[in-house]
């Protein structure tokens, strides 16, 4: 059964939600409700704040999801444990603990922790977790059953989570960090801790969960565990490399908008930033968002653009922003199927418009080469499929080659990911279509 409360609240002011937290924590509510004038949100246990749309449909959801329950064993944990993985969990605390230390209303409260694997089960931090030096150990957790098997005192809400993190991954170390967040590793949907929902998830590395925080993993040798990230040039290196994609203009984005001056307009993915640089000579309020901090050009703020080094993942829960035109130019299939749609769809105020473009042609199993020229210089593009991936490399005389990654996306996917919050109008030619997007009223 749910323990939860509802609150009419004027605003979403710091010292009014510090004051209902403190309630939260007294009455050992799962989460609270906070009706902010015809708006709803949520607040929970780790003091993240995250928007909804309907209560039904959110306390619904909650209810069908599964809680593991802890079963206390009476046993002597040092037994179960080799001295030096007690001191690389002391060690992990030394390095962490002030990121994870957080005051509120003068008291001071910790979020996060450190889960170290063992030769039986893991040590990890105890719930509650006013003393960071204080440990348990999870002899196992049986997901079948939802039940999590420690010894003496409980774990940690996240002990399900690490659990399967160490099951399925190399990691040696497991640090969470609530409150904080690295853009350079991938983002994934926040459930409840202690959840089956929260606790079985894909991540092989390090990760972000949208309103818990970051997640890293280090294997025994004490490397982070991380995906390679693709770099990106400087932006003017990148103008160059891809210069045969600049040819077309952004006029025709443009136009679809119907824009004003009063249009509050956000660039996504801004890249070099050509977008942006139109776009503030027709509306007073462009703001530009891109997470490579060399893809900004230093010209956009001096232009009167609000710039966001930031990823779209971080962003769209972070943010309280609403736009009535939104923009993201050859990007798409970069984050697309990363982010909840539902809440990115938020950003935008009643009838906003999100206006893209991306490729119309799947790409094939067989790397396929083009080569051509462009002011006397020699450029080569090779692009094939690898598990519904797309490999892309670009190649330009005299610079050094860069190398992405991205999602192929159909227009049946695009379709069944935006129709549920957009009206959609597609404008296709032989290799690329352009999406103009209406946010639905709901």
């Amino acid at each position: 059964m749910m323990v939860y409360k509802k609150v009419k609240i004027l605003e979403l002011r710091e010292d009014i939600i510090d004051s209902i937290y403190e309630s939260l924590l007294k009455h050992h509510f799962q989460f609270v409700i906070l009706e902010v004038e015809s708006e709803l949100y949520v607040l929970t246990k780790e003091r993240s704040i995250f928007k909804i749309e309907k209560e039904e449909t959110f306390l619904k959801t909650c209810e069908q999801d599964q809680y593991y329950q802890t079963i206390l064993e009476q046993e002597d944990k040092n037994n179960m444990i080799d001295f030096e993985d007690i001191a690389l969990y002391r060690a992990y605390i030394e390095k962490y603990k002030e990121r994870m230390k957080k005051r509120i209303y003068g008291k001071q409260y910790i979020f996060g922790s450190v889960a170290v694997k063992t030769k039986q089960g893991f040590i990890t931090t105890l719930r509650g977790k006013k003393d960071l030096e204080e440990y348990t150990v999870v002899r196992s957790v049986d997901h079948k059953q939802h039940v999590v098997y420690a010894i003496t005192k409980k774990a940690t809400l996240n002990a399900p989570l690490l659990d399967y993190l160490f099951q399925n991954t190399n990691a040696k170390v497991i640090v969470h960090i609530n409150h904080e967040y690295d853009i350079s590793l991938p983002y994934e949907s926040y459930a409840f801790p202690g959840t089956q929902k929260d606790s079985i998830r894909m991540s092989k590395t390090s990760f972000n969960i949208q309103y818990h925080g970051l997640f890293y993993l280090f294997d025994k040798e004490g490397n982070l565990m991380k995906e390679e990230k693709m770099k990106y040039p400087k932006y003017d290196v990148y103008e160059q490399i891809y210069k045969r994609y600049f040819a077309k203009g952004v006029d025709y984005f443009i136009k679809e908008a119907n824009i004003y001056p009063n249009d509050k307009i956000l660039d996504i993915c801004g890249g070099n930033g050509r977008l942006s640089k139109k776009l503030i000579g027709l509306s007073q309020d462009v703001s530009y968002i891109d997470q490579e901090k060399d893809m900004i050009p230093p010209d956009l703020e001096k232009m009167g653009i609000q710039i966001y080094n930031d990823s779209i993942e971080h962003f769209v829960y972070q943010t309280h922003e609403k736009y009535t035109k939104v923009f993201c130019e050859q990007a798409i299939n970069y984050w697309l199927k990363h982010i909840d749609v539902k809440q990115f769809s938020n950003l935008f105020e009643k009838e906003g418009l999100f206006i893209f473009n991306t490729f119309s042609n799947k790409p094939t199993h067989i790397p396929m080469v083009k080569e051509y020229r462009i002011e006397e210089k020699a450029y080569l593009e090779i692009s094939y499929l690898v598990d519904e991936k797309v490999y892309h490399i670009q190649i330009c005389q005299g610079y050094e080659p860069h190398f992405t990654i991205f999602d192929w996306i159909s227009k049946e996917q695009f379709q069944e990911l935006l129709s549920p919050y957009f009206e959609l109008t597609i404008k296709e030619d032989e290799k690329s279509a352009l999406y103009i997007c209406k946010r639905r009223n709901q």
